[in-house]
């Protein structure tokens, strides 16, 4: 769950905090009041591209600040975007690359738009869902799984490394018996 929303120099907004409450919570304001600045400073955080036009006028970069608590865990992530271009990306402090952030926190949050994909219609996800509903014991089956296939894209290399070198063996005993 999304606990908390801190967000410096984003267009119109100089510094705001939103703490989310459990249960449902809505954004409502006229035109221009700033609720698209909030979910796309949401989306950023959550790795998708910024424009540096979102950067506040006469600063220099955008901080957001997004707190999760997930099973017990709370987890905060951090991004700070640079009109040079530059982007810092931390999770619980820890320095993560972009890629990383976004594959960590798309897990976290669906936002649902006009034109917004949902985890729900993309393919990649949809084993996921099923895994899930295995439980516990469909990761230890899945793990297992994954060992033995690994195991046996081993094997196959080394049969196949092995029958290369025999090829050339008989190649080069030709060769010499020319």
């Amino acid at each position: 769950m999304l606990r908390k929303l801190k967000i410096e120099n984003v267009g119109i907004i100089d510094k705001i905090v939103i703490d989310f409450e459990k249960g449902f919570n809505v954004f409502t304001g006229e035109t221009g009041a700033g609720k698209s600045l909030i979910i796309n400073s949401l989306n950023a955080i959550l790795g998708s591209k910024m424009p540096r036009s979102f950067i506040r006028s006469g600063t220099e970069r955008a901080f957001i600040s997004a707190e999760f608590s997930i099973e017990d865990k709370s987890y905060i992530l951090e991004r700070e975007i640079y009109l040079i271009g530059k982007n810092n990306c931390y999770i619980n402090g820890e320095s993560v690359k972009l890629n990383a952030l976004k594959s960590f926190a798309e897990k976290m949050v669906d936002i649902y738009g006009q034109y917004d994909n949902q985890s729900l219609l993309r393919v990649e996800s949809h084993i996921g869902f099923l895994d899930q509903f295995g439980g516990e014991e469909m990761n230890i089956l899945k793990t297992n799984y994954q060992d033995v296939y690994l195991e046996y894209i081993e094997i196959n290399n080394r049969i196949r490394s092995m029958s290369i070198n025999s090829e050339e063996r008989i190649a080069a005993i030709e060769l010499l018996k020319y």
